[in-house]
């Protein structure tokens, strides 16, 4: 178990501080996860059941980043975040299980095991004042859009296969590149964190998210809803977890965490999040590797 000093000194500059999906001490903790950006809101609650069932590994640092981020911190040992430079091997990984599987292929993991998975919607401000009902509706003239970065997060892979079965690959270039170009549509580099809160301020009109992000927001009780997407025009994505063998410096505590998330009290956390299991209504909504994130 990990020996810690006294509280540390406590300094917050609201706006000037902030950064949402880095937790805990990353000099001294008992399990270092790295988690896809999609679970953060499952995160608090998770972890409270863990630490519950398993006291002796309550300190625990985490980030959640979305998966490309993670992948290349991971890769290349480092994290900078303006000056900040933060270096903490990760235990366990979690991410869509595509990605978990070109881990496994570069040998960093020797295996993984999938969780939770969820599908795809578009959220929009409450009442749809465009009336947005499909994938189509966002090449209207007056609709902004903001687009998960297909390099950069795993969610966004989905986003353009759906989107060129949807419209075909000179729709994805009008929405992503075009409309782009003369900022009517956005990129996200954090899409769980941009793409909510730029509906709520009126920036963009829509944005495609997961439909467990679309669930969260309601239940905070914020002025979005999503759009119930026609069967076929979505996509499931599954996701998994593993020890990270290559960099584990707490593999005790990485085995207890990856037997809570898939047992019964894991499972239960991700009910509650709105996640199904991972196969899920097999074969609907199959996903396919896009080739690796890149960032």
């Amino acid at each position: 178990m990990a020996v810690f000093n006294p509280a540390p000194v406590r300094l917050s500059v609201p706006a000037a501080d902030v950064v949402m999906d880095l937790h805990g001490d990353p000099a001294h903790h008992d399990l270092a996860l790295f988690i896809h950006g999609s679970d953060w809101m499952v995160m608090e609650d998770l972890l409270r059941a863990f630490r519950a069932a398993y006291p002796e590994f309550a300190e625990v640092y985490y980030e959640t980043l979305p998966a490309g981020i993670l992948v290349r911190q991971m890769r290349e040992g480092a994290l900078q975040v303006g000056d900040l430079v933060i270096r903490v091997p990760p235990d366990v990984i979690a991410a869509g299980s595509t990605i978990l599987a070109e881990l496994a292929e570069e040998e960093w993991l020797t295996e993984y095991q999938e969780y939770a998975s969820t599908t795809l919607t578009i959220l929009v401000s409450e009442g749809n004042p465009l009336g947005i009902i499909g994938w189509g509706d966002l090449l209207r003239p007056e609709v902004r859009v903001a687009l998960p970065n297909p390099e950069r997060e795993e969610i966004g892979r989905l986003v353009r296969e759906v989107i060129v079965q949807a419209l075909g690959e000179e729709g994805w270039m009008e929405l992503c590149e075009r409309r782009r170009l003369y900022g009517a549509n956005r990129l996200t580099e954090i899409h769980h964190r941009q793409t909510p809160q730029w509906v709520l301020e009126g920036e963009v009109d829509a944005g495609p998210v997961w439909v467990t992000e679309a669930l969260h927001q309601a239940r905070e009780g914020a002025p979005l809803e999503a759009v119930e997407l026609p069967e076929g025009e979505s996509r499931r994505g599954r996701f998994a977890l593993g020890i990270v063998e290559r960099t584990c410096r707490h593999p005790e505590a990485a085995r207890a965490f990856v037997e809570f998330v898939r047992g019964p009290g894991g499972r239960a956390v991700y009910e509650q999040h709105g996640y199904e299991a991972p196969g899920a209504h097999e074969p609907a909504y199959e996903s396919a590797p896009a080739g690796p994130l890149e960032v």
